[in-house]
Parts: structure tokens; C-alpha cells; sequence
């Protein structure tokens, strides 16, 4: 599908909702224009992803944290022990339009770990949504 650049200077075509994918190459740090379905499908998505691991055990620690930062902001920080993820290579995701609106993906000790924006907490949950249900080969 073509992917539709924005120019980090202005705000100009980018919709309040939309879907960044780090996933394809060319689009590293460029936002893709996504469906406004997908801001209530990702935590539909994340609670069936956080039932499938509650084994008894799994659950009794921190595995899903969400915050909120000063800057202002928020900060997601995501367990990836004993669901398939730990070892699986994960690409930065940096994005900073501007000072008010940026997201910052990344994984570090076993864990996603990411931040953005007053208005990108659904954007860093599709990040994260986006890597787990790609292929770990393709």
C-alpha cells in the first residue's frame, strides 16, 4: 500500500489519529495514515494479548505499565518475558514532528519500552501491537 510522507515542519496532513509503522523499510520514521478504528481496536488487541499469557503466574508481576510523564506525556513499558517477544529484534521507533508532538519506541532489558506525546498513547500501543503480530522472519 503507498505510504503517505509528512514534512516534520508542519502538522499539515497529519490527522489527530493515525498509525505510525516502523515496519517498512522506506517508512522508518514516517507516520502512515491509518483507520481511526485502529485507536479502539489496539486495546482491544492489548487486553487478548495480556489474557493469553495469564498462566497463574505471568500476571503476579509489573508486565504492563502506563504512565503519565511530565514532559507532558506518556511512558508505556511492556514485559516482554515468557510471551515470545524477549529475544525478537526490534527497530527504534524516534519520531519528534515537534517539541509537542513526538514518539520514542525502543527495547531494553526484556521490556517495549516507549513514550510520546499527550495525544500518542494509542500510537506507541500500535507500534508495539504492529511488531508483535509481524512475523518474526518476514
Amino acid at each position: 500500500p503507498p505510504h503517505k510522507h509528512y514534512n516534520k515542519q508542519t502538522l499539515e496532513d497529519i490527522p489527530t489519529a493515525h498509525v505510525y509503522d516502523p515496519f517498512y523499510p522506506e517508512d522508518a520514521n514516517a507516520a502512515k495514515l491509518g483507520d481511526a478504528l485502529m485507536n479502539e481496536g489496539v486495546l482491544i488487541w492489548l487486553q487478548s494479548w495480556y489474557a493469553k499469557y495469564c498462566n497463574g503466574d505471568w500476571e503476579h508481576n509489573e508486565n504492563i505499565s502506563i504512565a503519565t510523564i511530565d514532559n507532558p506525556g506518556w511512558r508505556v513499558a511492556i514485559n516482554l518475558e515468557e510471551n515470545g517477544c524477549e529475544y525478537r529484534e526490534f527497530h527504534p521507533v524516534e519520531i519528534e514532528i515537534n517539541n509537542d508532538d513526538w514518539i520514542h519506541c525502543f527495547k531494553r532489558n526484556k521490556k517495549f519500552e516507549g513514550a510520546g506525546s499527550p495525544q500518542r498513547l494509542v500510537d506507541i500501543l500500535n507500534v508495539f501491537m504492529r511488531w508483535v503480530e509481524k512475523a518474526p522472519d518476514s
